[in-house]
């Protein structure tokens, strides 16, 4: 215990002396260099790449127009038509309960 708090005591005082000096320290450019010659040495760090970051920029602003250009349409259409789906159901099922049980386990209309 002895020798790790005289260790921490000169630790302390030599963060102290460099915190001190910092304005006088400047790397310069052969440091820079070679900082940055093995950064790239490293190379692209190759992880998984998530699902959502499949997709280019394109592609996502492409579909977005896509899908508010079909929400437009289909409002317009609603609006002129009416929609009254509780009604259609309702006929549906009072005029062929049979027909409607079976578009219910198939997903169809």
């Amino acid at each position: 215990m002895k020798y790790f708090k005289n260790d921490l005591i000169r630790l302390k005082k030599v963060l102290l002396i460099a915190y001190h000096n910092k304005e006088n320290a400047e790397p310069g450019e052969p440091w820079q260099g070679s900082v940055m010659n093995q950064i790239r040495s490293i190379g692209p760090i190759y992880a998984e790449t998530p699902w959502f970051m499949l997709f280019d920029d394109r592609f996502v602003w492409r579909f977005a127009t896509a899908v508010c250009l079909v929400a437009m349409i289909l409002s317009v259409y609603v609006l002129q038509t009416g929609f009254h789906s509780e009604y259609e159901l309702a006929s549906l099922f009072l005029g062929n309960p049979l027909e409607f049980t079976l578009t219910q386990y198939f997903g169809a209309n």
